[in-house]
């Protein structure tokens, strides 16, 4: 069985207890976190345009043509998920077997 470097004598003299423990640890982990994530946002407010540091998918060569672009807007409740929806033929077998509305 291994020892603890920290007996319970020096738990009671320092007045360690679990709960201190997992405050102060949990307290350390939040402000950790907050920090990381307002560094994020300072460096987003600067330029919210700008690209990201570490991109999660290899750049991109396309070129948009607005003459020649569009915006499609679906339901997917109605369009997606419903059996009345257009795709359902094509995609409903999938979206019943996931448990897809339910979840």
């Amino acid at each position: 069985m291994c020892k603890s470097p920290i007996s319970q004598e020096d738990i009671q003299q320092k007045g360690i207890n679990r709960r201190s423990f997992l405050r102060t640890g949990l307290g350390s982990a939040v402000t950790v976190a907050a920090l990381a994530t307002a560094s994020k946002l300072a460096g987003a407010a600067e330029n919210p345009y700008a690209d990201p540091a570490e991109p999660a998918l290899p750049p991109s060569d396309m070129v948009l043509n607005i003459k020649r672009t569009a915006l499609v807007v679906t339901d997917p409740q109605v369009d997606f998920l419903s059996p009345d929806g257009v795709t359902w033929g094509v995609v409903g077998a999938s979206v019943t077997e996931h448990g897809t509305v339910a979840n």
